[in-house]
């Protein structure tokens, strides 16, 4: 089941929706929901681009896109990991949402949920499913760092490494999944929001749909 997006004037998610809906649901179902898309990862990172940059940047793309596209770049590479949760979490709230949805739904169950490389946004679910049932931060951050190594586990590491440098990025700072920006990301969700579940109120999961996720993930 495949999600589409209704966005507001400024390209801004407002509403996530099945593409498919009506009839029996099946016993089994793939929903595929995007948490962020590159357009959103260029917006945000634009907004926080210096005016210098920002100029810099707008006189290029018409000229030299890849010569833009590095003003971008550097930045994305100086911020890392910590900026792309900070975007997900800032524009993929309807996702998110959607997500939930999903979760707490007690007769889908079991859910895998997953992502391309099961860090970036799978950790963000995971961290904030993990807040609403009480996990303990210390075990959030504990669980979030098992993924760190896990490319050179899997003995993909190598492959990966050339697509990251092909596109310009870090691999030490996109195939990582460090403690430092787990942590990062919840004194976010903390100063910004007043923590996990006030940030999933302010998406629309609202206490009572938390109740139902803890009832289909706890009973």
């Amino acid at each position: 089941m495949i999600y589409n997006v209704t966005r507001s004037r400024t390209g801004k998610p407002k509403v996530v929706v099945p593409s498919s809906t009506g009839g029996d649901r099946p016993q089994r179902a793939r929903h595929l929901i995007s948490l962020i898309d590159e357009a959103l990862y260029r917006r945000g990172v634009f907004k926080r681009l210096g005016l210098r940059k920002k100029v810099k940047a707008v006189a290029l793309m018409p000229v030299n896109y890849e010569k833009a596209r590095d003003v971008f770049l550097e930045h994305i590479n100086r911020e890392g990991l910590p900026l792309l949760n900070e975007l997900i979490l800032e524009y993929g709230g309807p996702s998110i949402r959607a997500v939930f949805d999903v979760l707490r739904d007690g007769s889908a169950h079991p859910v895998a949920f997953y992502c391309t490389a099961g860090k970036d946004r799978t950790g963000i679910i995971a961290m904030l499913v993990l807040s609403v049932l009480g996990v303990a931060r210390e075990d959030i951050l504990n669980d979030y760092v098992l993924s760190d190594n896990v490319y050179e586990e899997m003995g993909d590491k190598n492959a990966m490494v050339g697509a990251m440098q092909q596109e310009k990025l870090d691999p030490e700072t996109f195939l990582r999944a460090p403690r430092h920006v787990m942590e990062q990301t919840m004194e976010l969700l903390d100063e910004r929001w007043g923590g996990p579940e006030a940030y999933l109120a302010s998406i629309g999961v609202d206490k009572e749909q938390i109740e139902e996720l803890r009832r289909a993930l706890c009973e």
